[in-house]
């Protein structure tokens, strides 16, 4: 696994605009697990099972190492809600993905971003 990111308890959150800022609370690393649209929740889950079947031997390993306190599935998704045409947004992992990261020990999390799709931007 190569991670896109690695981050130290202490060091700022955003250091280029931001040196003086907020500081990372936790280490901590980040995969790149998949590049589809934050508008393609579907492509993502796909994406991602995968990425967990193919790494999963690893991925386990990694969260039972000592000091590992938190291993969690990000999905960047855009904010659909608009206050005229849509007003509530719902999202749902199937069966299939909730179950793998399960049994891997991997939490789930959704990211929501008020974003144009030029604004899309890796996280």
């Amino acid at each position: 696994l190569e991670p896109c990111k690695v981050f130290r308890r202490g060091e700022p959150r955003l250091p280029k605009s931001q040196p003086g800022g907020p500081s990372h609370a936790t280490s901590g690393i980040n995969f790149d697990v998949s590049d589809s649209s934050w508008s393609d929740l579907p492509a993502q889950v796909a994406d991602a099972e995968r990425f967990l079947n193919e790494k999963r031997e690893e991925i386990f390993r990694l969260a039972r190492t000592p000091g590992v306190t938190d291993v969690v599935l990000d999905f960047p998704i855009e904010l659909r809600i608009d206050g005229e045409n849509v007003v509530a947004q719902f999202d749902r992992f199937p069966v299939s993905l909730v179950r793998l990261a399960g049994t891997i020990g991997i939490a789930l999390e959704l990211s929501t971003y008020a974003c144009s799709e030029d604004e899309e931007r890796a996280v």
